[in-house]
């Protein structure tokens, strides 16, 4: 995550030190402050790419920037813990439970895909995640999610929120030469998070459970 002043600066940094840049955008709407993301990456030993990453990241400020900086960190409501098992029994997946905040986790292990011709298996290329925050005491929460999908799935998917009125927020790649091509889909909508999970959960059933593998063994160098 990244503020809209600190983006030139942060991809300078990685560029000088020869790492890709694949995608910069938005994941949210209506937010504030303004949230930018931005994706890269490299093929490199493993430590040389966490000193060059580590080096851009110096440029990215320290201070404490928003809703918590001006009000304090906010009450937890006490039964959001009781529903995010109930939240996490719905969509599967793992979970866990942090200062108000519930987040299920899992991977699209159906996907076996390629990013510069070497194979990926990391949640980072094939995720899907489910959070709830700021459980207010009428029982709905900011609910919000995220998966990879393929270009296929996207349009179908997309319906199946909408008939819910969850707020379509991205979609858009993550990656440069990969195979099959990712696409990443964001969305969020202020809700019981019961009742989200379910309507989340009935949209996820378009989405193809069998093996989707790469089209071709190109080498990238």
């Amino acid at each position: 995550v990244i503020l809209q002043e600190e983006i030139n600066p942060f991809i300078s940094r990685l560029r000088e030190n020869e790492i890709i840049v694949t995608a910069l955008h938005n994941h949210w709407l209506f937010e504030e402050p303004r949230l930018m993301y931005v994706h890269f990456e490299s093929i490199d030993e493993p430590l040389s790419f966490a000193r060059k990453v580590r080096d851009a990241l110096g440029v990215l400020t320290t201070r404490d920037v928003g809703a918590l900086q001006l009000f304090g960190r906010a009450r937890v409501n006490p039964q959001a813990e009781e529903l995010c098992d109930e939240f996490s029994r719905i969509l599967g997946g793992m979970h866990t439970f942090e200062n108000g905040a519930c987040m299920v986790m899992k991977s699209r292990t159906n996907i076996k895909p390629r990013v510069l011709g070497r194979e990926g298996r990391s949640f980072l290329l094939i995720p899907q995640m489910f959070v709830f925050e700021s459980l207010t005491q009428d029982g709905r929460a900011l609910c919000s999610g995220e998966t990879v999908i393929l270009q296929e799935e996207l349009n179908p998917f997309i319906s199946r929120l909408r008939e819910h009125d969850i707020i379509v927020t991205a979609f858009h790649n993550h990656w440069l030469f990969d195979d099959p091509r990712l696409m990443y889909i964001h969305f969020e909508k202020i809700e019981n998070p019961i009742h989200f999970a379910r309507d989340v959960r009935y949209a996820l059933q378009v989405l193809t459970n069998k093996e989707v593998k790469t089209s071709c063994q190109e080498t990238f160098y």
